[in-house]
């Protein structure tokens, strides 16, 4: 009886001896479909690309599964999805998340939608498509640059994880082989589509910022809309990544721009927003602002009201970070504007610095910028916080302690609901009255309750009309 399947491994022995484990862990776990395996190859200068279209094309089957030599999937679900592509010509990744186990065998983090670890798809909807691209030399884009081609036939993701097994880390995005398989990629899909924007956005369904913000994106080109973190209950037609995973917000923040980075349904670069971002007049791309340098900033937030402990440590966890990566002087990009995000080249930056100083994790905007090289302009930071109210023609960013005095300037200007909302305005929340504001307004944050003012101000009122 002929086989349904043959799998494909591009393989080369590199002298690793943890590769040569996860292969032989591999190839025993596929023994007992008894499927024919081909350790694909091509002489010359390593290729991945060239090694999956030899494999194929030395295949005798109508289908086939190319899967990589660290993989491991169950094997009721290869099977599957094998009988599924067998009767249709949609590429089908056995998974829906890829677990990456640590040395010690422990999973270190999760990655849905992950493309390459394996794709089952029949030999005649491969050769359709060209196989993979040959001019993707080394690491980077072309499971990518695949998939992307593939949703011509349609692309589907079988629920359950897949195991990536430990070996020595290998991928470095700084590379000249790496950018120029980016550009390559960037070149072949370059496309008026604008980028997808990803929020931020903190626990709590009462969210006007986050609604004034999403009237603000009509100010500005975008795609599709998404959320990491949660998701209040007034949104409609956004996207959601659920977050809030971790201890501390710092690490929750750093969290959202991971998986919105390792999340192929996202566009390959997003705007990076927060839920306490607008913008205020028309802009057709956005302008890489930075701040001070990071020393700099670290000294203003240690002298400066309202910045708590973990700001400034999260802030010097960024510096020694880039420090210890060869930045000798970095730049800090947190000064709460819109940000552009590459996923590709991004996310193994993060999952490197995941590792450093958990759970206050190095700023993600800073170790992105400042490891691409990114030039940018100097802008002051257009966060209001008490005293300082003025407002920046362009961008604005509030917080608890200024919305209420920015809402009377945002409603005017943006006084439609969205086409992201859904349902009745919900009541403004209880207890801030105008001596609240005013309480806020001088730069006091001991609010308590509902009271109207903190015990301080409230003794020092004499004469503060209602």
């Amino acid at each position: 009886m002929t086989a349904p399947a043959t799998i494909v491994i591009p393989w080369r022995d590199n002298g690793c001896p943890y590769r040569r484990a996860n292969l032989t862990t591999v190839q025993t776990h596929i023994a007992g479909l008894g499927w024919p395996v081909i350790l694909a190859d091509r002489p010359g200068e390593w290729n991945v690309s060239a090694a999956r279209n030899t494999g194929v094309a030395a295949a005798t089957t109508d289908v086939v599964v190319i899967m990589d030599a660290d993989m491991v999937i169950p094997l009721g679900r290869l099977t599957t999805a094998v009988e599924r592509v067998a009767h249709t010509n949609h590429v089908i990744h056995p998974y829906d998340v890829v677990e990456y186990l640590n040395q010690h065998g422990k999973i270190r983090r999760r990655l849905p939608h992950s493309p390459g670890g394996c794709t089952i798809i029949r030999r005649d909807t491969y050769n359709a498509l060209g196989g993979h691209d040959e001019n993707y030399h080394g690491w980077g884009y072309e499971d990518t640059d695949f998939n992307t081609r593939a949703d011509v036939f349609g692309v589907e993701w079988l629920p359950g994880p897949a195991t990536h097994q430990w070996h020595p880390p290998d991928k470095d995005v700084t590379t000249p082989q790496f950018k120029a398989n980016q550009a390559r990629y960037n070149a072949l899909t370059t496309s008026p589509t604008p980028p997808d924007v990803v929020y931020r956005v903190r626990p709590g369904d009462t969210n006007d910022e986050l609604r004034y913000s999403l009237r603000s994106l009509a100010n500005i080109p975008h795609g599709k809309v998404w959320i990491v973190g949660h998701k209040p209950t007034w949104t409609t037609g956004i996207g959601h990544l659920p977050g809030d995973r971790h201890t501390t917000k710092w690490a929750n923040a750093f969290d959202g721009i991971l998986r919105a980075c390792q999340d192929p349904r996202i566009s390959p670069t997003f705007i990076l927003m927060d839920d306490d971002m607008m913008i205020l007049q028309p802009v057709t791309t956005i302008t890489p602002w930075h701040y001070c340098s990071l020393d700099q900033h670290i000294e203003q937030a240690q002298q400066g009201r309202g910045h708590g402990p973990g700001w400034i440590t999260s802030l010097t966890n960024t510096s020694d970070y880039l420090h210890a990566h060869g930045c000798t002087n970095p730049i800090s990009w947190e000064i709460h504007v819109p940000f552009l995000i590459d996923r590709a080249t991004s996310a193994p930056l993060l999952e490197a610095a995941a590792h450093h100083s958990w759970p206050i994790p190095p700023q993600a905007r800073t170790v992105i910028a400042n490891l691409t090289g990114r030039t940018g302009q100097w802008r002051q930071d257009v966060k209001i916080r008490p005293p300082h109210l003025a407002f920046a023609p362009d961008l604005l960013s509030t917080s608890d302690s200024t919305i209420d005095l920015a809402r009377e300037r945002l409603h005017a200007r943006f006084p439609k609901p969205s086409q992201w909302e859904t349902g009745p305005k919900p009541p403004a929340p209880q207890g801030r009255t105008r001596h609240a504001r005013l309480c806020t307004a001088r730069g006091c944050h001991r609010l308590a309750g509902n009271k109207p003012l903190c015990p301080t101000c409230e003794a020092e009122r004499v004469g503060v009309p209602t």
